[in-house]
């Protein structure tokens, strides 16, 4: 008896311990942040206000704590489905419970100036906290309701001319001292 006692314990704890959260990740929705002012939670380009166009625009949704990508394109990164939005389902965290909190990094970027968020110029990243996670293949969390998602905006990470100045000012001097010795 304590045998079988021991096995069962031991395969529920086994159990409980791979358990993985699951939510839904749709940012077609509008947010209320307070005083009558709502933002939709759309992906925008660097001007901030027009989304980025549906051809255009990938994003990737990490763990947090991994790093490791939890969307089905891998850090390829999914298409949107319209202007500035994206949708994926059933998206699980590994190492978080059902019911639990999960941190997750939302990164997109406009694949005109790059194919990926690494190589891409115009790119934007974000912190973001599910919780009530869904369990066993069923979500029951999404980013309209689970989450502190208000959208991204885009920014162009090209180097400024003072930058691009003061690199080349280091090659030339660079370059002088070499041409001494």
């Amino acid at each position: 008896m304590k045998k079988l006692s021991l096995i069962i314990a031991t395969s529920v704890l086994a159990f409980a311990a791979s358990a993985q959260g699951v939510f839904n990740a749709n940012n077609n929705y509008t947010v209320d942040l307070g005083g009558g002012v709502t933002k939709s939670a759309f992906i925008f380009g660097v001007n901030g206000t027009t989304p980025v166009a549906k051809a255009n625009g990938r994003v990737v949704i990490l763990n947090a704590a991994s790093g490791a990508p939890l969307n089905p394109a891998g850090l390829d990164g999914n298409a949107f489905y319209k202007d500035g939005a994206f949708t994926m389902s059933g998206l699980v965290v590994p190492g978080v419970p059902p019911n639990g909190t999960a941190n997750i990094i939302i990164q997109a970027w406009d694949v005109t100036s790059g194919s990926t968020f690494a190589t891409a110029t115009i790119r934007a990243q974000g912190l973001v906290a599910v919780s009530s996670l869904g369990g066993g293949g069923v979500p029951n969390a999404s980013l309209a309701l689970n989450s502190n998602f208000v959208g991204l905006t885009l920014v162009d990470t090209i180097p400024e001319p003072s930058t691009v100045a003061l690199a080349g000012l280091g090659l030339v001097g660079l370059l002088f001292v070499a041409r001494r010795k």
